[in-house]
């Protein structure tokens, strides 16, 4: 990955736990992102709820869930694959 998205870094697990509502963050969910570490990829502006991940960013499916995931800053994040919005992020 590179250019105006950032570039690739690589990054240790976090724990996935906040903003996102507990129906969408199940124990199934957490463990899945934890065990499927992305490379960690750096994005213009605010890592937030309601942020749009840009399309130059690939994001990984969850089995069973909603959501999809990347890891952004070395932090992992939900994000709702049809607005491509984050969804809940770890602070």
């Amino acid at each position: 990955m590179g250019g105006p998205v950032g570039a690739v870094v690589g990054g240790v697990a976090g724990a996935v736990i906040g903003d996102v509502s507990k129906d969408a963050l199940t124990p199934a969910t957490r463990t899945y992102v934890l065990e499927h570490r992305t490379a960690s990829v750096v994005i213009d502006g605010d890592v937030a709820v309601g942020t749009q991940i840009p399309e130059t960013v690939q994001i990984q499916t969850i089995p069973a869930s909603p959501y999809s995931y990347v890891h952004v800053g070395e932090r992992p994040v939900l994000v709702d694959p049809q607005s491509r919005q984050i969804a809940h992020n770890h602070e």
